[in-house]
């Protein structure tokens, strides 16, 4: 007789567990992936290399992961939060890249989003921009 009113509350109690994390969504709820839009990309080379996008949340806040352009792979560890479109600049690398080329690129968001992006080489000082990526 004991070991079955055990087993009841056991099957209760696993029961309202999963009610509940139908309620709410589960692990990862039913949270909308961010979605964006890069209106222009451009690397600028000069004293120091730069690369600067434009950059439009279309849902909400953004965390940016890492940027990976051309040969470059940098890290997002702080100033990588996007909540306003605007113009962010990723200080790159120095590297001898040519001016006029066009790199491939991808902003890579947390959880490992990622949109693609081709971006021009211009020889220049880089336009006013917000630091993303720690820049």
């Amino acid at each position: 007789m004991r070991m079955s009113t055990l087993a009841t509350v056991a099957a209760v109690v696993i029961i309202v567990a999963f009610a509940l994390l139908a309620t709410v969504g589960g692990p990862g709820g039913d949270e909308t992936p961010p979605r964006l839009t890069i209106k222009s990309a451009a690397v600028y080379v000069g004293n120091y290399s730069e690369a600067v996008l434009e950059i439009e949340p279309l849902n909400g806040t953004i965390q940016v992961s890492a940027i990976e352009i051309g040969d470059f792979y940098v890290e997002c560890l702080f100033n990588n939060v996007i909540s306003q479109g605007g113009v962010y600049a990723v200080k790159l690398p120095n590297a001898s890249v040519e001016p006029g080329r066009v790199l491939a690129g991808r902003l890579i968001l947390r959880g490992n989003i990622s949109y693609p992006f081709a971006a021009s080489v211009k020889r220049g000082p880089a336009p006013e921009a917000k630091p993303l990526c720690g820049g």
